[in-house]
Parts: C-alpha cells; sequence; structure tokens
C-alpha cells in the first residue's frame, strides 16, 4: 500500500513539473504585423521580439530586443519589390541595397516593452513605417531604382503624365471631367501589393507607376493605397481629397503585382487624368480580395 502511494505521489509530482515546463507564457502584449497586405494596408511593419523565459528584466528585454530586430528584417526581406523580386533579392545582389537596409533598420521605431514579472521573460515591439519621412519609399525607394532592382518608366517628368494609348484622342469627349481617383477592383486575381505596383493596359503600355508620382506624394502615399472592401477605398481616396472616383475593374494582372485594365478603360483613364491629375498625386486605390 505504501508503495502505490509512493508511485501515485510520484506520478503526480511529475505531471505537475510537466505543466510548470509547459503552461504558456502570459497573452502577448503587442500584436505584430507583418503579412504583406496587411503591412501595405496599415503603412507599417510592426514585429514582436520575445524572450527566453526565466531572466532578470534587463537581460530579458536585450534578448527581446535582439529577437525583434531579427524579425523585422526578415519581414522587410520578404516585401516585394516588383512581380517576384523581394528585397530579399535586391540584398543579395547589391552592396548598396544591403546598406540601405542596414540604414531603415536602425531608424526602427520601439513601439512598447513589456517585462513579464511570473514567467521573467520580457517583449519588445519594433516598428518602421512603409510611408513617410524615414520610410521604406523615402529610405529604399531610389536605391532600389538607381540599382536597377526595379524598373520603371524612367525618371518622372516635371509634370507626370500617364502615357497615352494608341487612339486615345478619339476618346468620347463625354468622359465626366470631375473625376478625381481612381479604384482598381481586383476581385478574382492574383495580386500582390508591392513597392512597385502598376496600372497597363492590355497592349502593356504602363498608365501609371511611381516614375508619374510627384516625389513628395510617392514618399508619403506610395503607390496608392489596398483594402479589401470597395467602402475602405472611397474613404481612404476621401482622406486624399479625392471624392468622386473612376470605377474600372481589372481585366488581369502581370507577374502578379502589375494591374491590366482593358483598353478602352484606359483610354478613360488617360482622358479622366487630362482633366485633374490624379495619378501624380497617386490617388489610386487597390480593391484586391
Amino acid at each position: 500500500m505504501r508503495n502505490i502511494k509512493q508511485i501515485s505521489i510520484g506520478l503526480c509530482s511529475f505531471v505537475l513539473a510537466l505543466c510548470l515546463i509547459f503552461t504558456p507564457k502570459s497573452g502577448l502584449a503587442f500584436e505584430g504585423s507583418v503579412e504583406t497586405t496587411d503591412i501595405f494596408a496599415k503603412g507599417y511593419i510592426e514585429v514582436i521580439g520575445e524572450s527566453e523565459s526565466g531572466q532578470r528584466r534587463y537581460a530579458a528585454i536585450r534578448a527581446a530586443t535582439v529577437v525583434a530586430q531579427r524579425n523585422l528584417l526578415e519581414a522587410i526581406k520578404e516585401i516585394r519589390v516588383e512581380g517576384e523580386t523581394t528585397v530579399a533579392d535586391g540584398m543579395l545582389q547589391n552592396d548598396a541595397v544591403r546598406s540601405r537596409v542596414a540604414g531603415f533598420l536602425r531608424g526602427a521605431r520601439v513601439c512598447g516593452r513589456k517585462y513579464h514579472a511570473q514567467e521573467r521573460y520580457g517583449e519588445v515591439c519594433l516598428r518602421v513605417n512603409l510611408k513617410g519621412n524615414g520610410g521604406v519609399y523615402a529610405s529604399l525607394y531610389n536605391t532600389l531604382e538607381q540599382e536597377k532592382i526595379v524598373t520603371t518608366g524612367g525618371d518622372a517628368p516635371l509634370s507626370p503624365q500617364p502615357v497615352m494609348p494608341e487612339n486615345a484622342i478619339k476618346v468620347d469627349s463625354n468622359v465626366n471631367d470631375s473625376y478625381d481617383g481612381v479604384i482598381i477592383e481586383l476581385a478574382g486575381h492574383s495580386f500582390k501589393p508591392a513597392i512597385v505596383n502598376r496600372i497597363l493596359n492590355q497592349k502593356g503600355d504602363i498608365l501609371f507607376d511611381p516614375s508619374k508620382v510627384i516625389n513628395s506624394i510617392l514618399i508619403d502615399r506610395g503607390t496608392g493605397g489596398f483594402t479589401n472592401k470597395l467602402g475602405k477605398a472611397k474613404g481612404l481616396l476621401a482622406s486624399w481629397n479625392g471624392v468622386k472616383p473612376l470605377m474600372i475593374n481589372a481585366v488581369g494582372t502581370r507577374q502578379g503585382t502589375d494591374a491590366v485594365i482593358s483598353n478602352r478603360d484606359a483610354k478613360t483613364l488617360f482622358a479622366a487624368d487630362q482633366n485633374n491629375s490624379f495619378l501624380s498625386q497617386a490617388k489610386v486605390v487597390f480593391v484586391i480580395n
């Protein structure tokens, strides 16, 4: 009988030890944002670094910071530049890109720190913006273009204009001249946000890309916005003073990051933009699945 009790006590102790070892940590204090569509919709990358358990506060926060920096680098490397090309590809090809990414990482903002005293581990949240001063377009885009990692339609002219589609002059003169933005709906098409997203006609002519955007607006707005709902797309354009958008359904995509519209819609887009120059202001929103 005594042996049975001893065995029972031993089993209970073993189970308790397992519970202590595998007890999950209390819920994370922060939420990360690293999925491609998510980060382009929100306009920033946010990562969480978490230390091992059983550390003092200073050591735990320091270790969590190192993990967050590593996670941030991995998230940045996964960003698409255009087509299937990622920032990681650019870093492999070019020292200038690697150097620029390293500098970009140093500008990451700490968006939170927390030490969990009970389990004795730390969390650190780091964030970098895609847009605005210090963001991807301000810090990285020019280097990617100069080093030929991205292929654009050339240097932006003083008054950026889209490529005139063939026979554009024959567009119906009744095209509404009050359009002040464009929404491209991509339902049913595979399309990914990238540093460079273009709008093409069916012949492959470039109607919109970063070279068509005024530089200061490119830094603040990138190549437009991304959302999965039409209502949100209209709201985003409205925040850029675009209250009457031209609605266009894409007929396909190219390389996963270029939206292809019909030649007829391309002519309409060109004619509408002649009146309000909204493409040069990146008043473009892509509605994706």
